[in-house]
């Protein structure tokens, strides 16, 4: 059955395993199966004919409305085995596409199809949060806004561009979390919707605490001895360095200078070192020179 197009009566096979008395099939629309399961039916032998009807007895769950067939379109699929009171582990997931369903009830079906996280979040860094958003349905839909919170509280509530049936629109939301540790990120569709179960979802990921770095500073400082500032290119005081008593400036076509070294830290994704100036404290001025 994998990667085929198949039109509805046809039956699905599988391998039979030792000892066992029953299989569980199980049909999603999402890659994973687990998240979203269609179809989840038990048979006594090693194939299951689907005709495509949903109704009792055929092994449709609730997510899909009743009297309504699945429509047309990839799908996921995966089988276990069972005696008695214990299962196997899942089979490797199999796909499939299911061909027009010819008589099938018009539908409408947007559906938050996946939510996920541009790269690794760290504490107090910007990240962009992606929400693909996909028309299942048999018509256009318009009008549809998706609101998306994290650990609870609302980030931002977005237009959904215009799509056409089997059209897609990824929304991007920029949102810096404030702590590290899990993150729940639901977004929820609003739209008049023929199968409600599509309209949310979730994503739970993990943010990383931001890191420190020690570094070292050499550099030529003009002026006089006292406390100095290490700063980043906007200004930021990245660390405080203090010239040793007995460290005499020396003197230059720039003035007097001395070289010192002096040891910061620095967030990962904060200020490079590369981009610093130096200058005289405020407070360092005091009319002493810690030099002597």
């Amino acid at each position: 059955m994998a990667g085929l197009q198949a039109n509805p009566p046809f039956s699905f096979l599988w391998t039979p395993v030792n000892g066992a008395t029953r299989y569980e099939l199980q049909i999603s629309d999402r890659f994973d199966v687990r998240s979203h399961v269609l179809v989840d039916v038990v048979v006594p032998g090693i194939a299951y004919g689907f005709s495509n009807l949903n109704v009792p007895g055929s092994g449709f769950t609730a997510l899909q409305p009743a009297g309504v067939p699945l429509p047309g379109g990839p799908y996921h699929w995966r089988v276990r085995a069972i005696n008695g009171g214990t299962a196997t582990i899942f089979s490797p997931i199999a796909n499939f596409t299911l061909g027009t369903v010819s008589g099938g009830m018009p539908i409408h079906d947007l559906a938050v199809a996946s939510i996920s996280v541009d790269g690794d979040p760290v504490a107090g860094i910007p990240s962009a949060i992606l929400v693909r958003i996909e028309n299942r349905g048999s018509f256009p839909a318009t009008g549809a806004n998706v609101m998306v919170t994290a650990g609870g509280q609302t980030i931002a509530s977005e237009r959904v561009k215009p799509l056409i049936p089997g059209d897609s629109d990824t929304v991007a939301l920029s949102w810096t979390p404030p702590t590290s540790g899990f993150a729940n990120i639901v977004a929820k569709l609003d739209y008049a919707d023929d199968i409600p179960a599509h309209k949310n979802g979730s994503f739970t990921f993990s943010v990383q605490p931001q890191k420190t770095v020690q570094a070292s500073f050499l550099g030529v400082i003009g002026g006089m001895c006292g406390s100095y500032v290490l700063q980043d290119a906007q200004g930021n005081t990245i660390a405080q360095l203090l010239l040793p008593h007995g460290v005499l400036p020396t003197p230059s076509l720039y003035g007097q200078t001395v070289l010192v070294t002096g040891n910061f830290s620095i967030g990962a994704q904060g200020p490079q070192i590369a981009a610093t100036s130096v200058r005289l404290a405020a407070a360092a001025n005091s009319g002493r020179n810690p030099c002597q």
